[in-house]
């Protein structure tokens, strides 16, 4: 057995591992999902603890939730956070990788657009629904509220069948011939 703190890399029957953070936990590696011949992929899980809170009717339990965050490494350096930023800098020397960046910061700002575009008119529809004159027990609802949920759902059913353009960069970066 060895220190975590003294290890950088490890390979084992569950994968191949990288060092995250210095530190001597266990969880300060990362796993690597995708091999590149020069970037590679990886990820850890984190859980996050909330506190147990008060709530109206009594003490809550306390909440966790799990997630994941992905590195990448080029050329067996250190790794860096998956983000649009970082993978701006290190595939830049790879045009047809840069396209495919500059397609996905496209895409995130046109989503967020039609977000915001869904939201206000979700909240308009809210506001200008009125309550009947006849029955005050029933609520006009305006389609406006529709048409803002509608565009508010957009951009997360077009996610669920859009390919990842981040991946897509770095897998024409590790496979394109060289010219």
């Amino acid at each position: 057995k060895y220190a975590p703190e003294l290890v950088d890399v490890n390979q084992n029957n569950d994968g191949y591992f990288a060092r995250v953070a210095a530190g001597s936990r266990f969880d300060s590696f990362a796993k690597r999902i995708m091999e590149g011949p020069r970037v590679s992929k990886f990820f850890t899980t984190t859980i996050d603890y909330a506190a147990m809170g008060y709530h109206p009717y009594g003490y809550g339990m306390p909440r966790t939730s799990r997630r994941r965050i992905y590195f990448f490494s080029k050329d067996n350096g250190p790794l860096m956070t998956f983000n649009q930023q970082n993978l701006e800098q290190a595939l830049a020397d790879n045009a047809s990788s840069m396209v495919l960046i500059q397609r996905h910061k496209r895409e995130k700002t046109i989503s967020t657009v039609v977000g915001i575009a869904g939201a206000g008119l979700l909240t308009y529809g809210l506001l200008s629904s009125s309550q009947s004159s006849t029955n005050p027990n029933s609520v006009n609802v305006s389609p406006a509220v529709y048409a803002g949920a509608g565009l508010i759902a957009v951009p997360l059913v077009i996610q669920l069948f859009r390919k990842d353009k981040l991946t897509q960069a770095v897998d024409v970066y590790n496979y394109q011939i060289k010219q």
